[in-house]
């Protein structure tokens, strides 16, 4: 009924930014519970500054401890040239058609004239180690991608590239329609 009180089950955070679309939908179709705290960061058509935010030295040190899990020493990091690009692909998640998708791409080439020996194999020059994607949505391919697996937006907060959605499941909200208070969320009651 309209008194029970609601309880918020998942917090995504940003989370679904790392996955191609196709795994963001499963991952979502795999939730438990009524609602979920989706964040993500939205994509403002700006490659410029989408490229700026993640050419950062924390993005950098989070590609060499990726290299290292590979086996590239640490002695080899300058035979690489860090690379964050954006690339754009037209993205369908099952009958949903999300429109052209940006992707920010992190990855290391090996530079000109060098070798690099990771645990698995040898990377010769102008081979790529892709080290980290994240998938920009903008706030309606947000929604739809969650209406596409069964979620309906209950409310949104924004600031600055970050989206936070507070999701229902639509069944759900079909089933028992409900009003939901923010802090009857965060008390738990």
């Amino acid at each position: 009924s309209g008194n029970q009180p609601a309880y918020l089950t998942t917090m995504l955070g940003t989370t679904l930014c790392n996955f191609d679309p196709e795994k963001s939908a499963t991952l979502l179709s795999s939730l438990a519970g009524r609602y979920a705290l989706i964040g993500l960061y939205l994509y403002d058509g700006n490659d410029a500054k989408l490229i700026k935010d993640y050419d950062v030295p924390e993005n950098l040190s989070m590609g060499q401890h990726h290299l290292l899990r590979q086996g590239v020493s640490t002695e080899d990091f300058g035979k690489l040239e860090h690379i964050a690009e954006v690339r754009k692909r037209h993205e369908m998640v099952g009958q949903t058609d999300l429109g052209i998708v940006a992707r920010l791409l992190t990855y290391f080439r090996v530079r000109p004239g060098q070798k690099v020996q990771g645990t698995l194999r040898e990377f010769s020059a102008g081979d790529v180690i892709n080290v980290g994607l994240s998938v920009k949505y903008t706030d309606k391919q947000a929604r739809n991608l969650f209406g596409s697996f069964g979620f309906g937006v209950v409310k949104s907060y924004y600031e600055g590239s970050v989206g936070l959605y507070l999701a229902e499941r639509l069944a759900e909200r079909l089933a028992a329609p409900q009003n939901v208070h923010a802090s009857v969320l965060a008390s738990g009651r």
